[in-house]
């Protein structure tokens, strides 16, 4: 019972919002720097933990002993498939800068860049006024390319706006995160394993959520 109040507890965070069920869960006892997207059954890493690497020293701490033991870098169709359980289908497939990216042509509406902020992590590392909450990832390893998905901006919704589709040389700073994800099974909260079994439809349903309707994603706009 304990278990299913503090899921509902984390549930009702989102309530209201019409993207995808989103759970805090934690990195170290307590501090809700991880994500669960019950959509999938996969945990995100916050953005907090991973400003200050790049792809490369990500990967190696996720090695035996390593910071991010049991994590993994998110490949490009976990990252497009997150973003559209914030946003839906249809947003800007183009990066796009000094615009206000909650406007009908990007696809974004404020409830989903809040929630976004919320449960992907960042902070004020840089201009004063605005939130960096953006990620990296592999789009072609192989190629060298990376992906950048996520937003520079201010409270209201002006800034950058990065989206997964599009692709990059391999660059690194400390004003943007790594995309990092485990099972969402093997993730803690306040010390206890917080689901039994991977998530999705079925363990959602047999936790009683299902009837939390108005928390669903939207999958078109």
């Amino acid at each position: 019972m304990l278990k299913r109040t503090l899921l509902a507890a984390s549930l009702m965070m989102v309530a209201g919002a019409s993207q995808a069920e989103m759970i805090h869960a934690d990195f170290n006892y307590g501090d809700r720097m991880v994500t669960v997207d019950t959509e999938t059954g996969l945990a995100w890493m916050k953005f907090d933990l991973t400003r200050y690497y790049h792809l490369n020293s990500a990967e190696a701490a996720t090695e035996a002993g390593g910071e991010f033991e049991g994590w993994s870098l998110a490949d490009a169709g976990q990252v497009y498939e997150l973003w559209e359980n914030f946003f839906g289908e249809g947003t800007y497939t183009n990066h796009a800068s000094y615009v206000d990216f909650t406007d009908t042509t990007y696809g974004v509406e404020m409830d989903e860049y809040n929630a976004f902020k919320e449960f992907m992590g960042g902070g004020a590392w840089g201009s004063s006024g605005y939130h960096y909450g953006s990620g990296y990832f592999w789009q072609d390893r192989e190629a060298s390319l990376m992906g950048r998905a996520g937003f520079i901006a201010t409270s209201t919704g002006a800034g950058h706006y990065y989206a997964p589709e599009v692709s990059q040389g391999y660059s690194s700073d400390h004003y943007t995160g790594i995309y990092m994800v485990m099972d969402a099974s093997l993730v803690t909260i306040d010390g206890e394993l917080a689901f039994k079994v991977p998530l999705g439809g079925a363990a959602v349903a047999s936790l009683g959520l299902l009837g939390m309707a108005g928390m669903r994603k939207r999958k078109g706009k």
